[in-house]
C-alpha cells in the first residue's frame, strides 16, 4: 500500500503500470498482478487509507526466499527492487509490503 504526492502521481501511476509490475511478473516465482486505486473514501475510522494497494500472487511459498531481501534474492527481484527505492521509494507516502499466506479465496460465479 502506499500513498503519493499529487504533483508525482502520473509519473508514479505509469511508471508502476508500464515497468514496475511487467518486471516484477518476468522474475520466476510471481504468477498475477493487480493494482487498485482507492475510490470514495480514503478514511475510515480515524485511518487515513493508502490510495494505492498492489497486489501479487506468488507460486507457492517455497519461492519467497527468491522474492525478498536476503542471500537467496533472485538477482532479477534485486535489480527491480533497487529500481523501485530509486523513484517510488522517494515519492511513498505510508508504504507498507509483506508476504501473506492465503487464508481463504472466493469467487463468484456468473449465473
Amino acid at each position: 500500500t502506499a500513498g503519493v504526492d499529487p504533483e508525482h502521481e502520473t509519473e508514479w501511476d505509469n511508471r508502476y503500470t508500464e515497468s514496475h509490475v511487467p518486471n516484477l511478473l518476468k522474475i520466476p516465482g510471481y504468477v498475477i498482478a493487480g493494482r487498485f486505486r482507492v475510490l470514495g473514501i480514503q478514511r475510515w475510522l480515524g485511518l487515513i487509507l493508502p490510495k494505492y494497494l498492489a497486489i501479487y500472487e506468488c507460486e507457492n511459498e517455497d519461492v519467497l526466499p527468491t522474492l525478498q531481501p536476503g542471500e537467496a534474492m533472485h538477482p532479477a527481484a534485486r535489480a527491480e527492487l533497487d529500481r523501485w527505492v530509486s523513484y517510488g521509494g522517494i515519492r511513498a507516502r505510508d508504504f507498507g509490503w509483506g508476504f501473506y499466506r492465503l487464508v481463504s479465496k472466493h469467487f463468484k460465479w456468473p449465473e
